[in-house]
């Protein structure tokens, strides 16, 4: 058990009873760290001391899976509709993550571009969930979520010094790959983890996305440059997927960012930085909009800060 510094914040880090090690943010002094920490290791010694009987880990995907079957039997064909998609959505930000270690910031970056009503209803769904996951034996995270206190939509992208540190920092030749392609076209996690070779058009240079989270089909122009990372790995079997070993993905890309000391990042801002690097370099918010799969202009907004001034040479395309 240890307690440190990060952010003007400390933490206490420490193994659970599971024999998990987790971190909790404390709190602004060290003296807050010291209190929890001791607070942490006499809940455990009584645990312990109790036969206290470890609870069970699974990931937010594999639950989902779990959690669908049984309640299919209970609901309307038009419920089960709604509960795949709205879980189908969440597992894009913490799908690869364990369930006791979702926090209350990732739900707040899935709601981000919502309304406050369907936001409550995302709220209410994760709560059913992890409820019925509790009631199974599992291991769940107590959520103190506010939805009409949230957060403003965050954009955390990379440096061009910092994308180049992490890929050059990276040993791991699929979760390189992932990064890189994240980079170069904006895909979520779930729509790249999900991709076959059937999905790349190697001659139209097009990647076909089936089924993006707004449930449309799309396609991402590949780069030259993605384009020869593909072919280096080609597979002839079209139904093999590219990414083959995805376990453990959310553990070594932590890992990584730490490596390279960059923080305040997860691995959704992959796709964030893609988007604004094309403002930066001013490509249109409309075709940031299309590349990315947004269904509203809405949502893309968030990118205009980014993009140069362009009033100045749109009214001196007038001339008289």
């Amino acid at each position: 058990m240890s307690i440190f510094r990060k952010d003007k914040n400390w933490f206490v880090r420490y193994r659970d009873i599971n024999g998990k090690q987790r971190q909790v943010k404390a709190g602004k002094t060290k003296a807050i760290a010291q209190e929890l920490e001791r607070k942490i290791l006499t809940e455990r010694d009584t645990q312990k001391r109790f036969g206290y009987k470890p609870k069970k880990e699974i990931t937010f995907g594999e639950w989902v899976v779990e959690y669908l079957e049984r309640v299919r039997p209970r609901v309307s064909k038009n419920t089960m509709v709604n509960k795949i998609s709205c879980f189908k959505n969440m597992s894009e930000i913490f799908g690869y993550k364990y369930l006791s270690e979702i926090t209350e910031e990732d739900f707040y970056t899935y709601i981000q571009n919502v309304s406050n009503g369907s936001a409550k209803t995302y709220q209410l769904a994760l709560h059913t969930i992890l409820n019925e996951a509790e009631e199974c034996g599992y291991n769940v995270p107590d959520l103190k979520i506010k939805v009409g206190k949230r957060p403003p939509a965050r954009v955390r992208y990379l440096t061009d010094e910092e994308a180049q540190r992490l890929l050059n920092n990276c040993h791991n030749k699929e979760l390189k790959l992932l990064i890189k392609m994240a980079l170069m076209t904006g895909m979520r996690k779930m729509e790249m983890l999900n991709l076959t070779w059937q999905n790349i058009d190697m001659k139209a240079r097009l990647i076909h996305i089936e089924e993006s989270k707004n449930g449309e089909r799309r396609s991402i122009p590949i780069s030259n440059s993605l384009m020869n990372e593909l072919k280096a790995i080609e597979e002839k079997n079209s139904n093999e997927k590219i990414f083959k070993e995805i376990k453990g993905l959310y553990y070594s890309f932590e890992k990584l960012l730490k490596k390279c000391e960059i923080e305040n990042f997860h691995f959704h801002d992959l796709r964030h930085t893609f988007a604004s690097w094309l403002a930066i370099k001013g490509v249109s918010l409309y075709t940031i909009k299309e590349l990315l799969g947004h269904k509203s202009i809405t949502m893309t907004q968030r990118y205009a800060h980014l993009s140069p001034d362009s009033r100045q040479s749109a009214v001196n395309l007038i001339q008289l």
